[in-house]
């Protein structure tokens, strides 16, 4: 297990990076090195709110961020697209991954987030310049429900979340087929009677 030291930048990023790439050992996933990298830089840049969220004119936080990413991914500027693009990815897997209780206040359910993060990861892809970057962001278009889920683990893991909500630990285990909520809902006392989807079986 990883050893936080609190006081570092970098060596909370290395704590994070040990205990993601102690969850992918553990899962038995194979993964890309640059894959865990990403998923731990991405845990600690969005630690901070005004990283996670955009700031209207007037300085609030804009409430409807990923509608506003999505229009700036269909413009014709590619900085602005490829930018838009990328947090429009990594927005979409911390929801669905570290802030999965967000989704119980909207009306749009965890799959609309996981082919949204998904697909911008896959056009992100398309955009690169080199085989290391275009196999990156490949690879999170391909593995996005099997990181999500991931980093959902870490999150329980770390003490991030306390959810005990039974009714979206079940959605999501019927959305998803996720080993670790399964083993969560047989910890609160109930056994699942139906199959959850495949998707993590990528």
């Amino acid at each position: 297990m990883g050893e936080l030291k609190p006081n570092s930048i970098e060596g909370v990023r290395d704590y994070f990076q040990s205990e993601l790439a102690e969850v992918l050992k553990r899962r038995k996933l194979n993964t890309e090195r640059e894959a865990v990298s990403y998923l731990a830089d991405l845990l600690l840049s969005y630690q901070r709110a005004e990283n996670f969220f955009a700031k209207a004119k007037d300085g609030k936080h804009e409430k409807n961020v990923l509608a506003l990413l999505y229009g700036e991914a269909q413009t014709g500027d590619p900085f602005v697209r490829e930018r838009a693009l990328k947090r429009l990815g990594d927005i979409c897997l911390l929801i669905t991954g570290v802030f999965p209780d967000s989704l119980k206040r909207k009306v749009v359910q965890v799959d609309y987030y996981f082919g949204m993060g998904g697909s911008a990861y896959h056009a992100l892809a398309g955009m690169q310049f080199t085989d290391i970057a275009r196999s990156l962001y490949g690879e999170l278009s391909q593995k996005f429900v099997l990181f999500s889920d991931v980093l959902g683990e870490f999150a329980d893991k770390s003490g991030l979340l306390n959810d005990n909500d039974l009714l979206s630990i079940y959605e999501r285990w019927l959305c998803t087929g996720s080993p670790r909520l399964r083993e969560k809902l047989t910890a609160m006392g109930i056994t699942p009677t139906v199959t959850g989807s495949s998707k993590l079986k990528q």
